[in-house]
């Protein structure tokens, strides 16, 4: 059985244990789930377990870098029966004590790096191996305890975006409110290119671009991976069918499957069958606005002179 983990990474007093207890005060996010939650670090707040939303979310504390292996963690996920995990990481070890220290059937859906404001930009500047390796694996970076007057959004944007392009980007004030980061971004791929070759990990941020600013991907000639939609049992010979990738915006409960509507160019050789469903392609083909019965009104089809079987996407996951 896979089990889910939620990893969180930022230095010693960055809210860490804060922004954990606020989740594990709230049944959105446990919901009736044997929760593990393992501290790599001690903050200056400990955690108030009787404000815990369940009696079935269970602490454990690793002190010792050593202990951080696959067989001491699998022993304390086995021991609570947790159907969940949370890891509070400790902000000087590396990402190397990491990786190699998760067990084998450990999923991790979710990571988040925890900054304060005030003392970010001082940790970048002397500290930047560890900073970049909190940021460029996030899912979501969080700034605590940013002050409106004299804050620089852009400079923090900068920083993040140097090592991460696809994080969501919050910001908590003093006053509690909370803001998120929407300076927009280039695209990462080239958009001049004979053929824009959309990478996996840059297929979240095109699908949002696609939906946000659609005039300037018509008439491009696109390449990108998904899995195919081909379901109509019985038609050898679709004439439509849909590439697509499993999504995450913010959460795990947000995952769903985003398709890009597709039809074969004329001279198109390859063709899907119903039995490939599922399957992982390369798609290339012309982005094209059109009328069809499957929008309400006009919406893309990607007309497709070239597909392939390719391996899943790396990660299979899209995420921002």
């Amino acid at each position: 059985m896979n089990i889910p983990v939620f990893i969180f990474f930022g230095f010693l007093d960055a809210g860490k244990t804060n922004f954990i207890q606020e989740l594990l005060e709230g049944d959105d996010f446990v919901e009736n789930m044997r929760t593990l939650v393992i501290v790599c670090e001690e903050g200056i707040s400990p955690y108030q377990k009787e404000k815990f939303v369940s009696e079935d979310i269970f602490l454990e504390y690793i002190e010792d870098r050593d202990d951080f292996n696959a067989k001491n963690l699998d022993w304390l996920q086995k021991k609570h029966r947790a159907e969940q995990i949370l890891i509070e990481y400790n902000g000087m070890w590396d990402k190397e004590t990491l990786a190699n220290g998760l067990p084998a059937m450990w999923n991790v859906v979710q990571q988040a790096a925890i900054f304060e404001s005030k003392t970010f930009i001082s940790y970048n500047k002397n500290m930047r191996q560890l900073v970049y390796e909190k940021l460029n694996t996030a899912d979501m970076i969080f700034f605590n305890r940013s002050t409106r007057d004299g804050f620089d959004m852009e400079e923090y944007h900068k920083i993040v975006r140097a090592a991460n392009n696809r994080a969501l980007i919050i910001y908590e004030y003093e006053d509690g409110t909370v803001e998120q980061d929407n300076i927009p971004d280039p695209p990462p791929y080239d958009l001049d290119a004979e053929i824009v070759k959309i990478r996996d990990d840059d297929f979240a941020f095109f699908l949002r671009d696609l939906i946000d600013s659609p005039e300037i991907y018509d008439g491009k000639v696109l390449e990108f991976k998904g899995r195919a939609l081909c379901t109509e049992e019985g038609n050898e010979d679709l004439e439509n069918f849909a590439i697509g990738r499993h999504v995450m915006t913010c959460c795990v409960e947000d995952i769903s499957f985003q398709p890009i509507i597709c039809e074969y160019a004329p001279g198109c050789i390859s063709r899907l069958k119903p039995d490939q469903h599922g399957d992982w392609f390369v798609v290339r083909g012309k982005m094209t606005f059109q009328e069809s019965p499957i929008y309400d009104d006009i919406g893309p089809i990607l007309v497709v002179s070239y597909i392939r079987p390719a391996k899943a996407a790396d990660p299979e996951l899209a995420t921002f």
